[in-house]
């Protein structure tokens, strides 16, 4: 159809070059340039493959090599028809921009769940099966991420299929772990649910102590459904948009919302497929994304609603993770697909390698680590906690023992099956090694953010939102009566060395000492330079 057309001057206008894989640039590149880049099988070979390979984990310093040449040459192509402009142009004319990756500790009930549906001989079974029962058991992880409650239409939908002939295993999976669930659960109980319970908790202050709009963000209505049913018990004023919005409404609610404070229109619900592009909904200057796409380019657009022409407040946005679980991993996941499009458009740092799955990352989803406050810092190997500064190193690469540097990547892989007498402890810990530093190099581009260990003594301090710097949990102290306080600190001052008292550090609480719904860690981007100067403009309005 394209080709059709005769026209002298061709122009494309994308957000998203890149939104999963080269052959997107290719069919764009291919219209406005005919012929400049050769057909798709001549780019696929010389581009396309090579590239790919170069940053699979386990590629060979050849393969690399080639594939880092490659890229290098198609950007140098990308640059001489691509006028890149992204929005920190804009910088300097908008107020300053606060993000924050929040990971929030799972429930008991949470835990439960994942633990009665990931059993090991299932676990197994899964990594086998098709990739339709995997994407499906993905959903529903992803929904028990966000609340257990949502298990129960999932149910519905195994039955159905059970009755066809599907797996009536997950079924069986499914309503031994819908019995954990309370037997009066409701919607509206937030409780069930680590994200929801921190969520509710940021809604309250933002509600009790400030003036502010907030947006919620989800990809799934049935999880909007919960948080609207949340908002009704708590009187919440909101508006919704979602595929099932007549279009004459849309327009009519963004506008209202924009125009009013926060008494007559406090929250807008937002899916993020029907709304998550192209509205300006500058009236709100906080917003949370409730869960994540495998497509950062989806998240990003959502993310962008509230950082718009127009807007008049610092903006703070919120991406809520549950530690240890499904979350991390899609976000891991998005921060290597960046990597693929910042490397080749010439925008960002091209050392998140990896775009491609390999069997253990398969098998890496479908894991739940319950003990980590952060499972993507832990694969960093970040020293920024040990080292008491707040952020990150730039270059993640040097952190690597002497030993994994010294491995090489590319060498070869053992057969499908071994003879246990030939399987060697060493080569398993080398390859052991060698999948972490993979796994390391896909999220350097993290090195970019503050790390903060939320368990850690005093991590309020350097988290720049009083807001969320308030939500920190604080571990409850002992009442005492008045002798029996005056009494233990008469004690506590003979058994202290006061001299020594100010270089204690207590170590950081566990993620097993507190509750479900804590936030355990934040990674932030954001300068308070930037609210500084942005006061002093105030101030002196005549500064420049």
């Amino acid at each position: 159809m394209f080709e059709a057309l005769r026209t002298p001057r061709r122009i494309i206008l994308s957000g998203t070059p890149i939104q999963n894989d080269l052959g997107e640039f290719h069919a764009m590149a291919d219209f406005c340039n005919p012929g400049l880049l050769d057909d798709y099988n001549i780019f696929r070979k010389v581009y396309e493959t090579p590239i790919l390979k170069s940053r699979a984990p386990g590629s060979s310093a050849k393969e690399t090599e080639l594939g880092e040449a490659r890229s290098a040459q198609l950007s140098a192509i990308a640059r001489s028809f691509v006028l890149r402009r992204d929005a920190t142009i804009l910088k300097k004319y908008l107020p300053p921009k606060h993000e924050y990756v929040v990971f929030v500790t799972p429930t008991k009930v949470q835990l439960s769940i994942f633990n009665k549906i990931l059993t090991a001989d299932r676990l197994d079974n899964l990594v086998r099966n098709s990739t339709a029962e995997s994407l499906a058991l993905i959903n529903m992880l992803t929904k028990i991420s966000n609340s257990p409650i949502l298990l129960k239409a999932t149910l519905d939908q195994a039955k159905n299929r059970a009755d066809q002939g599907g797996d009536v295993i997950k079924k069986n999976a499914i309503e031994e772990a819908l019995k954990l669930l309370p037997e009066r659960a409701r919607v509206d109980d937030v409780t069930l649910s680590g994200k929801l319970t921190a969520l509710a908790h940021l809604l309250r202050a933002l509600h009790k102590h400030t003036d502010e709009k907030c947006i919620i963000v989800s990809h799934y209505t049935s999880t909007l459904n919960l948080v609207e049913a949340f908002c009704k018990k708590q009187a919440y004023t909101y508006h919704r948009l979602d595929g099932q919005t007549p279009a004459p409404k849309r327009q009519e609610y963004v506008n209202e919302f924009n125009k009013s404070n926060q008494a007559k229109r406090f929250i807008f619900l937002l899916s993020s497929k029907a709304g998550g592009v192209g509205l300006n909904l500058i009236g709100a200057s906080r917003l949370c994304l409730i869960d994540s796409d495998w497509n950062p380019s989806h998240d990003l657009q959502s993310m962008a609603r509230i950082h718009r022409d127009g807007q008049k407040r610092p903006v703070f946005i919120y991406r809520f993770l549950t530690a240890g679980t499904i979350d991390e991993k899609i976000y891991q996941r998005q921060v290597t697909k960046l990597g693929l499009s910042n490397s080749l458009m010439g925008d960002g740092p091209s050392a998140s390698k990896s775009d491609s799955f390999t069997r253990k990352d398969l098998q890496d989803i479908f894991t739940i680590h319950p003990h980590t406050a952060c499972h993507t810092h832990d694969l960093l190997e970040c020293p920024c906690e040990s080292t008491g500064d707040g952020a990150a190193t730039s270059e993640l690469g040097g952190m690597l023992p002497p030993a994994e540097e010294d491995y090489s990547s590319g060498e070869d892989a053992p057969a499908s099956f071994v003879v246990a007498s030939q399987v060697d402890a060493e080569q398993i810990e080398k390859r052991d090694r060698a999948y972490m530093k993979q796994k390391k190099a896909q999220l350097a581009a993290l090195g970019e953010w503050t790390h903060i260990n939320c368990l850690k003594r005093g991590a309020y301090e350097r988290i720049q939102d009083d807001i969320l710097g308030d939500m920190l949990y604080s571990p409850p102290t002992e009442k005492l009566s008045d002798n029996a306080t005056q009494n233990r600190k008469l004690s506590l001052l003979d058994a202290v060395d006061l001299d020594n008292l100010k270089a204690a550090n207590p170590p950081p609480l566990s993620v097993d000492q507190v509750p479900g719904g804590t936030v355990s860690f934040l990674f932030e981007r954001g300068s308070k330079a930037e609210i500084v100067a942005e006061e002093a403009n105030i101030a002196d309005p005549d500064s420049v």
